[in-house]
C-alpha cells in the first residue's frame, strides 16, 4: 500500500482537464452513465451511514444497491481506482467535479487523508458495509481509532486498498486549503501526543490563524480544546514559538471584533497567560499604530481576554513603547487613531486605565502636524456642536431652528454613514421627548432617520451601531411585507434585517414562519438565517430555530443547536428528546446546551447514563454517551462515569473500560495543571 504524496498540481487543481459535472454527461456514454450512478449511490450510502447504524434495513438496502452498481462499473474498470483531490475525483484519465456529489465525496475522502482508493472484484457486501460505516465516523473519532490504515486492518477488508495522503506538505502552501486541513492535523497531533507534529504546526500557525473563522475557534469544542493543548505544549517546550503563536492568536481575536462568551474567556486567557507584559503591550501597540481596522471593539476584546490585574503593568509598558524614539509613534495618523478611540461611544468601551493612558499620551507626545485641512472632521464637529446646543436648549423656536440645521447636514451625514452621530441624535430626541411632543420638525427628523436607517438595514449593512438604532426607533415606515419580500423573495438575510422585523412586526411572526416553511428547500437561505439568528438574543430567535430544526437536514440541525448555545433563551423540553436520537453529534450539541443549569444537567446525565442494559443490550449506546462527554470535556459527568466504571457482569466489560479510560484521562489533565 503506497504512501507517496500527491503532486502539487494534483492538490491545487493545476493543469487538469475541465471537470465534468455529472448532470452534463452525454446520454449515450454508457461507461460514464454507470460511473455517474455509482458515485450518486456511493454518496447516498455515506449519507445513510450518518443516519442509521450498520444493521438497519435501510442502510443495508442502500449497500446492496451500491454493490449492484459497482458490479456494472467493474465491466469497464477492474479494479476501480479513484483518486481524490480537495474538490474532485480522478477515475481513469477523467476528472469528475463541479457538482455536489463529486465535491462531497472528494472532501469526505480528502479530509480522512485518503489519496487514492482501489476496489477489487470479489468484494463482498459485508466488506462494503463495514468500510462505509467506519469511514463516516466523526473525524475526531476516526483519527483516534487510527485513521484509514486501521480501518482496513481492523475491519478485515482485503478487497479495498487505500493510499494515504501526507497532509504535512500542505502546511508549506499559501492557499485557502491550509485553513481546512490545519485543524485536522492539530487533532491528529493532539490525539497522538506527537511533539514533532505540534512543532511543525507551530511553524505554519502565522499563515493559518488569520484565515480561521474565529467564531469556530471559540464555539467548536474539539478545536477549542486542541488549541489549548497546542499552546500548553509550546509553552512547556518552545517558549519562542509559544510567544510568536500566542501573539498571532491575540491579533486574530482582536481582528474578529466579536467578544467571546464568558464560558470561553478563561480558556483563551490560559492560552495567552504566559505572554509577558511587554509581549502583550507590543502586540497592542503594533495593532494600534499599524492596523487601520483596529478600533474600540478590538481594544475591548483585548481588555476582556487579559487578566484584570495585569492591565496596569501592560498599560505602563504600552506607554513606554509610545514614548520611545520610534518615528511611527509621532505620525498624525496615530494621534487621530487615539482621539477616535477616546471620542463618543468609542471611549465608553475602554477600561478606565487604558482610557487614562491614551489621554496622557495625547498630552505628553509631540505628534507631527498635518498641513492639510480636514473638512470632513470640521463638518462632523459642527454637527456635534448643534447636538450639544439642542440637548441644552429649552426654547421651542430655537429647538426648531437647530433641528432644521441638523436636517440641512443630513446629506453629508448619510454620505459618511455617521451612525455614531445618528445614535447620539436619537438619544437626545428621546431625552427631550416631552418638550418635542407634536413638534412638526421633530416628526420630520424622526421620519428622515427611520427612512435612512431602515434603508441601509434592508440593503444589508451590518454595522454594530444598527442594533441600538433599531431598538430606539419608534416604529417602521414600511409594512411587514417589505421585510418578508426582502428575506424570502430576494434572499437577503442578515441579523439586522431579522432584528428589525422582530422589533417592528412581532405580531406578524406567524407570516414569517409560513414563508420560512415554504422556502425550507433553500439550504443557502436557511443556513444564512441560522447564522444570523444566533446573534439575536430573543424569544423569536429561539422559536424560529426550533422550527428550522424540524424542517432542516442533519447539517443544519447541528448549526441550529450551536446557534442556540449563543442565546440566553432556553427550552429544555425541546432538547431532552434529542438525547434519545441515534445521531451522536446532535446529542452532543444538545447536551452542551443542557449543561447550562444544575437541574437540566442532572436530568440530561441521568437520561444518558442511567440506562438499564441487561445482557449489554444498550452498551453500545452507553459507550457512545461516554465518548460524547469525553469529546465535549464535560467533567461534570464524572460521578456518572464512576458508577459505570463499577458496573458488574462480564458483558459490561467494555463499558467499564471506556468509563475508566476517560476518568484516568481527566485525572492526568488535572494533575498536569
Amino acid at each position: 500500500m503506497g504512501t507517496e504524496d500527491l503532486k502539487e498540481d494534483d492538490l491545487n487543481g493545476a493543469s487538469q482537464p475541465a471537470c465534468q459535472p455529472i448532470s452534463q454527461l452525454p446520454e449515450g456514454a454508457d461507461r460514464d452513465r454507470r460511473l455517474s450512478d455509482f458515485l450518486k449511490i456511493l454518496r447516498l450510502a455515506f449519507k445513510m451511514a450518518t443516519i442509521y447504524n450498520q444493521d438497519h434495513p435501510t442502510f443495508k438496502r442502500t449497500i446492496e444497491e451500491l454493490m449492484a452498481s459497482l458490479e456494472t462499473v467493474f465491466y469497464y474498470f477492474s479494479p476501480l481506482i479513484i483518486g481524490f483531490s480537495p474538490n474532485s475525483l480522478l477515475i481513469g484519465e477523467q476528472f469528475w467535479g463541479g457538482d455536489k456529489t463529486t465535491t462531497e465525496l472528494a472532501r469526505l475522502f480528502h479530509f480522512r487523508k485518503i489519496k487514492k482508493m482501489e476496489i477489487y472484484r470479489g468484494i463482498s457486501t459485508q466488506e462494503l458495509l463495514r468500510f462505509i460505516s467506519r469511514l463516516t465516523r466523526p473525524i475526531p473519532e476516526f483519527i483516534r481509532r487510527g485513521g484509514a490504515q486501521a480501518l482496513l486492518r481492523e475491519e478485515k477488508i482485503p478487497h479495498i486498498r487505500l493510499e494515504i495522503l501526507d497532509y504535512s506538505q500542505l502546511l508549506h502552501g499559501e492557499g485557502e486549503e491550509i485553513k481546512d486541513i490545519w485543524p485536522y492535523l492539530l487533532m491528529e497531533a493532539v490525539a497522538e501526543d506527537d511533539g514533532d507534529k505540534l512543532n511543525q504546526l507551530a511553524r505554519s500557525f502565522e499563515k493559518v490563524v488569520g484565515r480561521f473563522n474565529t467564531e469556530d475557534l471559540i464555539q467548536n469544542e474539539e478545536l477549542h480544546r486542541n488549541f489549548i493543548y497546542f499552546f500548553r505544549h509550546l509553552r512547556e517546550t518552545a517558549q519562542e514559538k509559544y510567544s510568536r503563536c500566542a501573539r498571532e492568536l491575540l491579533k486574530s481575536l482582536m481582528a474578529a471584533r466579536k467578544i467571546p462568551p464568558d464560558s470561553k474567556i478563561e480558556n483563551l486567557k490560559q492560552a495567552l497567560s504566559s505572554l509577558s507584559d511587554w509581549d502583550l503591550a507590543s502586540t497592542l501597540w503594533e495593532e494600534l499604530i499599524g492596523n487601520d481596522k483596529f478600533d474600540s471593539m478590538s481594544f475591548s476584546i483585548f481588555a476582556r481576554i487579559i487578566d484584570r490585574e495585569r492591565h496596569k503593568t501592560v498599560s505602563t509598558s504600552l506607554k513606554e513603547l509610545f514614548t520611545s524614539d520610534k518615528p511611527r509613534n509621532r505620525k498624525p495618523e496615530v494621534e487621530k487613531k487615539i482621539k477616535a478611540l477616546l471620542s463618543g461611544t468609542s471611549g465608553q468601551m475602554l477600561t478606565d486605565i487604558y482610557r487614562q493612558t491614551l489621554a496622557n499620551l495625547l498630552s505628553e507626545i509631540s505628534f507631527e502636524k498635518q498641513i492639510t485641512f480636514d473638512h470632513q472632521q470640521v463638518r462632523r464637529n459642527y454637527r456635534f456642536i448643534l447636538l450639544n446646543l439642542l440637548l441644552n436648549e429649552k426654547k421651542k423656536d430655537v429647538i426648531r431652528v437647530l433641528l432644521g440645521r441638523i436636517l440641512e447636514e443630513w446629506p453629508s451625514i448619510t454620505e459618511e454613514k455617521d451612525l455614531e452621530f445618528i445614535l447620539s441624535l436619537l438619544t437626545v430626541l428621546r431625552e427631550k421627548a416631552a418638550e418635542l411632543a407634536d413638534e412638526p420638525t421633530c416628526e420630520k427628523v424622526y421620519s428622515t432617520l427611520s427612512a435612512y436607517i431602515e434603508d441601509i438595514i434592508l440593503q444589508g449593512e451590518t454595522q454594530p451601531e444598527l442594533d441600538d438604532l433599531i431598538s430606539m426607533l419608534p416604529g417602521s415606515i414600511h409594512g411587514p411585507e417589505v421585510y418578508l419580500k426582502r428575506i424570502f423573495v430576494e434572499n437577503k438575510v442578515s441579523s439586522k434585517i431579522l432584528r428589525a422585523f422582530f422589533r417592528f412586526f412581532s405580531s406578524h411572526l406567524p407570516e414569517f414562519i409560513d414563508n420560512l416553511k415554504r422556502r425550507s428547500s433553500s439550504s443557502l437561505l436557511i443556513e444564512e438565517m441560522v447564522s444570523s439568528l444566533k446573534s439575536i438574543n430573543s424569544p423569536a430567535s429561539l422559536k424560529i430555530l426550533k422550527i428550522i430544526f424540524k424542517i432542516a437536514d442533519r447539517k443544519v440541525k447541528l448549526q441550529v443547536l450551536r446557534a442556540m448555545q449563543q442565546l440566553s433563551e432556553f427550552d429544555e423540553a425541546f432538547l431532552y428528546p434529542i438525547l434519545n436520537l441515534k445521531d451522536r453529534q446532535l446529542k452532543a450539541e444538545a447536551l452542551v446546551l443542557l449543561m447550562r443549569y444544575d437541574r437540566t444537567r442532572h436530568v440530561a446525565f441521568t437520561k444518558l447514563f442511567n440506562l438499564a442494559s441487561p445482557y449489554g443490550i444498550r452498551n453500545k449506546k452507553l459507550i457512545q454517551h461516554i465518548q460524547i462527554v469525553e469529546e465535549k470535556n464535560l467533567k461534570e459527568a464524572k460521578p456518572f462515569l464512576v458508577e459505570l466504571a463499577q458496573r458488574k457482569d462480564f458483558w459490561n466489560r467494555r463499558v467499564r473500560q471506556e468509563a475508566r479510560q476517560v476518568l484516568e484521562k481527566w485525572e492526568k489533565i488535572e494533575e498536569s495543571g
